[in-house]
């Protein structure tokens, strides 16, 4: 590395690492992580059409938030309160750890019905 080189070095930003539907060798339309923030909103993260989507509404099932990309800062990708481990995706849950973002569990308890969606799914 040269003088220059050096200087450029410098200058980078550094980038968070970023969650992508291509990391997930299941690609199956699911739920990725369903769970709650500190106000009690559901939080739900799953996969559709190729895309992350990450959709918080109201116990009134009213929207509050609904974006889908195809990659996410982890950050973004987990209740910042709990997630339900019954209705989280186990493969989703090791990479979110393997990025240093592991999920923090609500108490587990067996789901009353089947999946692959746990939330409701905006389109």
């Amino acid at each position: 590395m040269n003088t220059d080189q050096l200087a450029q070095l410098g200058l980078l930003a550094n980038e968070p690492d970023r969650l992508s539907v291509t990391d997930l060798h299941d690609q199956s339309e699911r739920t990725l992580v369903y769970g709650y923030t500190p106000e009690r909103d559901s939080f739900h993260m799953y996969l559709l059409g190729g895309q992350i989507h990450l959709h918080i509404y109201s116990h009134a099932k009213v929207s509050l938030f609904h974006e889908a990309a195809p990659k996410w800062n982890p950050e973004f990708l987990r209740p910042n309160k709990r997630a339900y481990p019954q209705f989280t995706d186990f493969e989703f849950a090791v990479l979110m750890k393997r990025l240093d973002w592991a999920l923090e569990f609500a108490n587990f308890e067996e789901p009353n019905r089947p999946g692959p969606f746990y939330g409701l799914v905006l389109r």
